[in-house]
């Protein structure tokens, strides 16, 4: 039985899986750079804004141009991401939470 539609991966090639994890690690990337925002900002507003925001840069096209395949942006937007995380628990213990 052939498929009605074509299948544009391959489940037996590594490539794949290495795309998986990289698509994961942006993906977490951008939950933790909106979650630095919001904390910086103490409002649950600016992290809604702040993951609608970069969810427009990583997915967005403007005709064939789009940042989700561009190696060097998710490069930096997952540096960028570990350093907000680390500033994120930085001496977590001594600040005021209220």
């Amino acid at each position: 039985m052939t498929s009605s539609f074509p299948i544009d991966y391959n489940m037996a090639d590594p490539v794949f899986y290495l795309q998986m994890v990289v698509n994961s690690a942006v993906t977490v990337s951008v939950t933790l750079v909106a979650l630095f925002v919001g904390m910086m900002m103490k409002s649950t507003k600016a992290t809604i804004v702040a993951s609608f925001v970069l969810v427009f840069l990583t997915q967005g096209n403007i005709g064939t141009f789009t940042l989700r395949d561009n190696v060097v942006f998710l490069t930096i937007l997952i540096l960028v991401s570990i350093a907000f995380a680390f500033l994120s628990v930085y001496k977590v213990e001594t600040k005021d939470l209220m």
